[in-house]
Order: C-alpha cells, then sequence, then structure tokens
C-alpha cells in the first residue's frame, strides 16, 4: 500500500521515499520466505532455498535500515545534498545485496543450512555462525542506528533553538516598532509549531529506533 501511494503520488523522486522504497522491496521477498514456514522441510531443495533467502535477504535488510540512518545523517547532520544521495543509492543498494549474497552461498556451499525452529536456515548446531554470520551484525545495527539517529535528533533540535533565539532577538529589537505582531512574518504560534515539529520528529526517531528493535529481538531468542 505504502509503495502504491509513493509511486501514485509520484514522491519517489524524495529521498526518504527512495529509501523506503528498497525497504519495502526487501521486506516483501523476506515475508514470502517466512510466510511459507515448514512447508519446505520434506524438500531438500526448497528448504536451502529458503534458509539462502532468510540469510541473504534477512541480512540486507538489516545492512538497508541501518543505510538508511546513516543517509538521514548526512543529510540532516552534515547537510548533504539529497539529490546527490539519491544518484549513489542505486550503487549502494547492489553492493548490500551482493555482499550478503555472496556471504548466503558460501554459506550454502558449505551445507550450513537445515531445519531450524519454524523455517530453514542456519542449523542450530552451528550456532557459532549463526552469531558471527547473523546475530553480531544485527547488534552492530541496533548501536550504529541509536548513535546516528541521536546525532540527528540532536542537530533538529540546534536548529529550532538557534532559529527560535534569532526570530526572538529580531522581535525585540523591533517591538516598540511593530509591537505584538511577527517579525518577517514569524509569529509567536510559528516558533510552537516549531517545537512541536521538532518532538514529532524526535518521536518519530525514537519509534523507528524500538520497532526495529523489537522486531528482531525475538530473533535473539
Amino acid at each position: 500500500i505504502t509503495s502504491y501511494y509513493i509511486i501514485k503520488e509520484k514522491k519517489y523522486n524524495l529521498l526518504t521515499n527512495r529509501l523506503l522504497l528498497y525497504l519495502l522491496g526487501i521486506d516483501f521477498v523476506l515475508s514470502i520466505a517466512y510466510g511459507v514456514g515448514l512447508s519446505g522441510d520434506n524438500n531438500y531443495g526448497f528448504c536451502q532455498f529458503q534458509a539462502l533467502i532468510v540469510q541473504w535477504i534477512g541480512l540486507a535488510g538489516i545492512l538497508w535500515v541501518s543505510y538508511m540512518s546513516f543517509q538521514m545523517y548526512l543529510w540532516v547532520v552534515k547537510k548533504r545534498n539529497p539529490n546527490q544521495l539519491i544518484k549513489t543509492m542505486n550503487y549502494h543498494f547492489l553492493l548490500i545485496l551482493s555482499s550478503t549474497g555472496i556471504l548466503g552461498i558460501v554459506l550454502l556451499s558449505k551445507g550450513y543450512y537445515g531445519p531450524a525452529g519454524v523455517w530453514c536456515w542456519i542449523l542450530s548446531k552451528h550456532s557459532t555462525l549463526r552469531f558471527y554470520c547473523f546475530y553480531i551484525i544485527l547488534l552492530a545495527a541496533w548501536v550504529f542506528m541509536i548513535i546516528t539517529v541521536n546525532y540527528v535528533s540532536i542537530s533538529l533540535r540546534k536548529r529550532v533553538i538557534s532559529t527560535t533565539t534569532r526570530q526572538s532577538i529580531q522581535s525585540i529589537d523591533t517591538a516598540s516598532i511593530y509591537p505584538r505582531s511577527s517579525v518577517n512574518g514569524v509569529s509567536d504560534n510559528d516558533n510552537d509549531a516549531l517545537h512541536n515539529s521538532e518532538k514529532t520528529i524526535q518521536r518519530k526517531l525514537a519509534a523507528y529506533i524500538f520497532v526495529f528493535v523489537f522486531v528482531w529481538f525475538f530473533g535473539l531468542l
């Protein structure tokens, strides 16, 4: 539904929407692999294929979410041009898919895949491989996202404070000339809107981290 809306409204050239479209594509493929469940256990070839997709696309999804947070960091904190970031996105997407795909194929060639609970993945007897090929990357992604999103939040807060302070100084300087009015079209209501907007962004960023951690938490159990 989200993908349809973005494409229908022709908003796929926006940085955030483009990032989201790639993520939705990854999640769609992964959801099919997970949704099949244990139905492939009786078919060795199918089970191996399912395990490959779960490892390959699942890891790609984690790296892509980390990439999304890094792009937001470059855009908001480092003030990089979003159009320039979009130009390199296809290359980075292919890089993530190819690197995780190579790892997945290596694990497949070594015979490490098989029934692993509710679907096929790395066999439970290879717990060390699970840790180094998936879980440690997931934990690193959590830490990376928390750090980058925190920088984004701090940068947004500083911008709001700076804007509000500058407007307050301008208001004081012109108060005797323009009593109880806005300066350069900026009113107290506008300042309140800025604060509310900053709080809204912070809440969304916090929710962004929470949802990611919550969804993948049970994979560590």
